[in-house]
């Protein structure tokens, strides 16, 4: 089996570090504190949650796993949670009755996948704000009533901020959390100004409700013994300056870490500088008409500003007379309107260090563009 997955969790022995996150996640649950993970996309989040969870599992706690991400309406995140609830309870024998009893009250049906025999629900295409609230709470009154330690993570959860047709999604699962208070909640989400303004607006329905923790890179004091130990037991050499290579090169994104290192175990030979370059390479091509689409949506000055910015690595000042003049930009008024687009579009995030590109790949790509 190769041990670097790029997608899920499949157990802790292929789980890299997060110790320190995963420890105070487990004392919130512990000790009764509703929690905010947020960071940027790719540095491993949802396995985080999931490793959690899993964890958690093994001292009795209900795991309920939540995604959010592209939902659009309050019906959808009713249905996805309810999904979410008969996946995480349903024993060998299937569906309880009392759970089969409520899907019915809910106005619901039930369906199996042909290709994974996985349950889904349906609660048709009319379920309106009343009936999506009122279904949430017998869900959840069902999780109290049946389950002495409950955990629900909401991944993705800035979502509900686009809801259609929805009062105020934030004030529905802010009273939801207050009604159940033996349901721990996990609220996660990779985008962190969004997130931060959720929970931290004094007037919002969240305001200094959970315990924020954000998620930033695996430190690769931590991720190169990792590497080192997986390849090593399969016989595959590699050494810490490649890994400190893999490292710079990914930016410390984890899934970009990942796929380099799942591509090169995948080879069965010993890593040298030719096997890097030609990975790092094959990854950018295997995305690059994905990334081709992407820059065919941007303005001229959008696409500009982006190579700009990639070829920098990180622009301490991208309105800098300095910066503008060297990659031919224009002036600065100009400039920083394209600057809040890109930023609000979460194609260029700030760090400490200036402004960058949020996706490695894709930064990389722009350099040879």
């Amino acid at each position: 089996m190769n041990p670097f997955p790029i997608a899920g969790y499949i157990g802790k022995e292929y789980f890299c570090d997060r110790e320190k996150e995963t420890k105070l996640i487990i004392d919130g649950i512990k000790n009764g504190r509703n929690q905010v993970v947020y960071g940027w996309r790719r540095l491993g989040k949802s396995a985080l949650l999931f490793h959690v969870l899993s964890e958690m599992e093994k001292q009795k706690h209900l795991g309920i796993y939540v995604d959010l991400y592209g939902t659009k309406s309050l019906a959808q995140a009713t249905e996805n949670i309810a999904d979410a609830i008969i996946n995480a309870t349903q024993g060998q024998k299937g569906i309880s009755q009392k759970l089969a009893q409520l899907v019915g009250r809910l106005g619901a049906s039930l369906s199996f996948d042909p290709f994974t025999a996985m349950p889904k629900l349906s609660f048709g295409i009319n379920q309106h704000q009343e009936k999506g609230e009122q279904n949430l709470l017998a869900l959840y009154k069902y999780l109290s009533s049946e389950y002495k330690k409950v955990i629900v993570v909401l991944d993705e959860f800035q979502q509900i901020t686009q809801y259609e047709n929805s009062i105020n999604p934030e004030a529905v699962f802010r009273s939801l959390m207050q009604q159940f208070p033996n349901i721990r909640f996990i609220y996660s989400g990779s985008q962190r100004n969004l997130m931060l303004s959720m929970f931290n607006d004094s007037n919002r329905p969240f305001y200094r409700s959970c315990e924020l923790l954000l998620i930033e890179e695996i430190a690769i004091k931590a991720y190169s013994p990792f590497i080192l130990e997986k390849m090593n037991k399969r016989g595959q050499k590699i050494t810490s300056e490649q890994i400190e290579t893999i490292y710079q090169w990914t930016n410390g994104q984890t899934l970009y870490i990942q796929m380099v290192c799942n591509k090169l175990f995948a080879r069965n030979k010993k890593v040298d500088n030719e096997a890097l370059l030609s990975t790092f390479k094959e990854l950018i091509e295997q995305q690059s008409h994905y990334f081709q689409h992407i820059n065919e949506l941007l303005t001229r000055k959008q696409s500009d500003l982006m190579r700009a910015i990639a070829i920098e690595g990180v622009a301490a000042s991208p309105t800098a007379n300095d910066f503008l003049n060297k990659h031919q930009l224009g002036t600065s008024g100009t400039i920083t309107r394209t600057l809040n687009s890109l930023v609000s579009k979460t194609l260029v995030i700030k760090t400490t260090t200036g402004y960058r590109l949020h996706d490695t790949l894709l930064s990389r790509w722009y350099e040879h563009l």
